[in-house]
This record gives structure tokens, sequence and C-alpha cells, in this order.
């Protein structure tokens, strides 16, 4: 199998990826501030997350969104691992004016950024400007997450990718990345 870097934005429960405390959304553990220092530096950035091809998300982000009032332009890869959408530019359609559109309830792979997951299950601290933000604390709290994430996802989302792996590859390589070991 092709290993197509998989993007995250953002950590949610295993199963479903999405954090439910008593059937509520648990944003507690985010790794971008609302701050306007974040949003400064995504706009500044040219919000280069957002053009690594499509958001990956389950079935239940996808409710969440649509739920929300959010078109929907997810393409089903299997039964629970949806794939945005996305133009030759591969940006992804929820990108508008530089910020995100679905940003309250952004799929897992968006709010981790800048810690991302390859098909492999590897995972990475991607150099991009928000990466100062992060504390210790938070990236091994993503780590953590995403570790939880079921191989499925991966696997489904990588083989949907694969043949766009290289022009993924040339985008994120404009920011340094290090691997992060699992504890």
């Amino acid at each position: 199998m092709s290993e197509a870097l998989i993007y995250f934005d953002k950590i949610e429960s295993s199963q479903s990826l999405m954090l439910m405390v008593n059937g509520e959304r648990d944003d507690s553990i985010d790794v971008h501030d609302s701050s306007n220092d974040a949003l400064n530096i995504c706009k500044s950035c040219g919000s280069h997350c957002c053009k690594f091809g499509g958001a990956v998300a389950t079935r239940s982000e996808v409710s969440a969104i649509i739920e929300m009032g959010y078109p929907n332009h997810f393409t089903a890869v299997s039964e629970d691992v949806f794939i945005t959408d996305w133009g030759d530019d591969m940006t992804c359609p929820y990108l508008s004016d530089g910020k995100c559109e679905i940003y309250e309830v952004r799929p897992l792979r968006c709010r981790a950024f800048p810690i991302f997951q390859t098909g492999s299950g590897q995972v990475f601290l991607s150099q991009c400007p928000i990466a100062s933000l992060l504390s210790e604390e938070e990236i091994h709290n993503m780590v953590e997450k995403l570790a939880e994430c079921p191989s499925e996802i991966l696997e489904g989302a990588a083989s949907y990718m694969g043949p766009y792996a290289k022009k993924l590859e040339r985008k994120i390589s404009r920011f340094d990345r290090t691997r992060i070991e699992g504890k």
C-alpha cells in the first residue's frame, strides 16, 4: 500500500473519533487555541495545512458537520472513512478566506495539525509556525489520541490518497518534521 500522509486537525475518541463526554462534544484538547495569535499565524502562513488534499473524517464527524448546517463536501472512501473533495490545488473546500468554515466541528485530523499521522501509523510534528504555541503536554496528549485511531481509518484514507502521495509529500516538505515516538 502506498503511504500517503494523513493529516489530522483535532483529537477525538478512538472509535467515533469525536470526543464525547455524556453525549456532549469535549473540546478540551485542541492544539489550536482561539487566540488572535493562532489565527494570525495561520492566516499569515497561507493555511497550508488545509491544502494537503481532503480532510479525512469518520461518519460521526461528517454527521456533526452536516448537523451544523454546513454543506456535505465529503466522499465515502469506506463504510466509516470520508474525505473531502478538493480541486487541482488540493485545497479543502471548507477553507474560505484563509479560515476554516467548519472550525468548531472540524475532524480529528484537522484539529491535530501540526501533528499528523501517516498511513502506517507513524506520528510526526510538522514545524509549521503554529507548532511554537504547543506545549509538551499538548503534543503528548495529541499523540496519545492519534495512537487510538483505528487502523481502518488510516488504511482507508491512505489507500484513497495513495495516488496523490508524491504531491502531498512535496507540499508537506515545505515544513521540517520530526517523528514522535510513542510512549
